[in-house]
């Protein structure tokens, strides 16, 4: 790994000196799990990278009007062991949770995924389903774009010099309305999308889809927002007669021209799994979760992302504490360092 200057600014103000004074390549750290590994292969070589998690402010949830406001560098494990978000908004927490093992979730974050820029980005689908807003401080002061604004090609953002990601402001849903993200993968877990759904959508008392946003990563260059399918389930209830009739509503993102190369599945099995994904999504999560706010478990597809850590996250501690009491019951996963349940 290349030599590179390092600082840990505590204002966002000597942040974004520094980014703006670089005569080279500036980066951000704020989990760095996707930053150091393009660095030791070579692929990114800065002059300068800026720790931003000392910044307070950075790393915490909190409250503010009618938003839920995350720190930019705040841990994805800290976000997912956040029962609160994980109610509110299931979907964000499904995506940050897939996002590496146990060991990268300690460092990941928000900001990180969404400015790699990678069209398979696991958490950004949800994000932009959900209209969150990302609050970047520069040069000029801070401003406010929509997610879905951030991202302009693989590995590229619309940020510009000195500018940086400070924090998300995500709409608290409205009653009746919730989010969900699935990914479509080669294997059952710790692999990278071949398509990626995220959804949103409200329902009024009787069931029927007032409003709905429906956005699919890793088939395009850039996280895709797909009108058509969303025009298709407003002013229907989102039952099984609903989606079957109505497959065809994804499959508008055939008719973007930006599609992306993908070395692990064609074009035409991209288009096709989008559809699936979209009315899968809907049909596990939205036909019975939008009733009530509690129970948020299914049964998963075949082939589709069946990792649930969730599940094994909320046993994690009732699970050790039997396994000290009676051991053998719980057994170590050596592959991914966690505890595997039966």
């Amino acid at each position: 790994m290349p030599r590179v200057n390092y600082i840990a600014p505590t204002t966002v103000d000597d942040a974004v000196k520094a980014l703006a004074a670089a005569n080279g390549l500036a980066k951000v750290l704020s989990g760095g799990t996707d930053l150091l590994v393009q660095m030791k292969s070579g692929r990114l070589k800065p002059e300068l990278i800026v720790d931003t998690k000392k910044i307070p402010g950075l790393i915490g949830v909190r409250e503010e009007g009618g938003y839920t406001v995350i720190g930019a560098a705040t841990p994805g494990a800290t976000l997912s062991y956040n029962e609160q978000l994980e109610h509110t908004f299931p979907g964000i927490i499904e995506g940050l949770d897939l996002i590496g093992s146990t060991q990268i979730q300690g460092r990941a974050s928000l900001a990180g995924n969404l400015c790699n820029a990678s069209p398979a980005a696991d958490s950004v689908p949800a994000m932009i389903a959900a209209k969150a807003i990302a609050v970047i401080a520069g040069p000029s002061g801070k401003r406010e774009a929509p997610v879905e604004a951030i991202c302009v090609g693989p590995g590229r953002t619309s940020l510009q010099k000195g500018e940086f990601i400070v924090e998300f402001k995500i709409p608290k849903p409205k009653s009746r309305q919730c989010d969900a993200y699935l990914r479509f993968i080669p294997r059952t877990e710790m692999d990278i999308a071949v398509v990626g759904c995220g959804v949103n959508v409200t329902l009024d008392a009787s069931g029927t889809c007032t409003d709905a946003r429906v956005v699919l990563g890793a088939v395009a260059p850039t996280t895709v927002l797909v009108d058509d399918a969303a025009k298709a389930l407003i002013g229907h209830k989102l039952d099984d007669a609903t989606l079957s009739t109505r497959r065809g509503g994804a499959g508008g993102v055939q008719a973007d021209q930006r599609q992306a190369r993908h070395d692990r599945i064609s074009h035409q099995g991209r288009r096709r799994s989008g559809t699936a994904d979209h009315g899968h999504r809907l049909r596990t999560r939205h036909g019975a979760r939008l009733k009530s706010r509690e129970s948020c478990w299914y049964e998963q597809a075949p082939r589709y992302d069946g990792h649930q850590r969730r599940a094994r996250r909320i046993s994690l501690r009732s699970a050790a504490d039997d396994a000290r009491r009676a051991p053998g019951r719980v057994e170590p996963d050596r592959h991914q360092g966690r505890l595997r349940f039966g």
